[in-house]
């Protein structure tokens, strides 16, 4: 990301980034499994989840998001948001 790029917001936001090692079910040794990771990825995911500089790394991220109750949503469609 340049500067150029970046967006700034009136108010405070936040987002979360988990970070994942691929390995390999067998020897746990790290694999090279990016490119069949985001092959399996539903569309409405593809912005979710994307490769990192190693390709036995992926990362799954949040939108921006106002507040907790807002990445937990985003996390987890499912998650009743209670106001």
């Amino acid at each position: 990301m340049t500067l150029d790029n970046f967006r700034g917001s009136a108010r405070p936001t936040l987002g979360v980034e988990l970070e994942l090692q691929l390995v390999d079910a067998r020897t746990m040794a790290l694999r090279g499994a990016i490119d069949e990771i985001l092959a399996g990825v539903p569309d409405e995911f593809r912005g979710s989840v994307k490769p990192e500089f190693y390709v036995s790394c992926m990362e799954v991220c949040t939108g921006v998001c106002r507040d907790v109750d807002e990445v937990e949503q985003d996390l987890n469609p499912d998650y009743p948001l209670i106001r």
